[in-house]
């Protein structure tokens, strides 16, 4: 499951910036992967792109499988707008979040 209220991938700008509620990117697909193209989060399984999100958007980024995996870049761009990253594991105790203000802290 690759879950966020924006355009998909193939959808214009204009069409990606007037959705509604586009705030919270959750990922829960073994193998993905979360990158930074220009200014949105893109996630690729098998190299082709099943999601975007414009960068200003995002509140959350919510990676919720074994095998997801996020670029330093992404993470970069995540920490400088105050997109909170989480990694949830189905295991007892097994969830990580980062809060933005610690990795901007950390990156500055």
């Amino acid at each position: 499951m690759c879950s966020l209220p924006v355009a998909p991938a193939d959808a214009s700008a204009d069409q990606a910036e007037a959705t509604d509620g586009g705030d919270v990117l959750a990922v829960d697909i073994p193998g993905a992967f979360i990158g930074k193209r220009s200014e949105r989060l893109q996630v690729r399984v098998a190299g082709e792109v099943v999601a975007e999100a414009p960068l200003f958007r995002l509140r959350q980024v919510i990676m919720g499988s074994r095998g997801v995996s996020i670029s330093s870049d992404a993470i970069q761009a995540c920490a400088r707008r105050d997109v909170t990253l989480h990694v949830v594991s189905r295991w007892p105790g097994g969830s990580f979040s980062m809060p933005a203000n610690i990795v901007r802290g950390a990156a500055a």
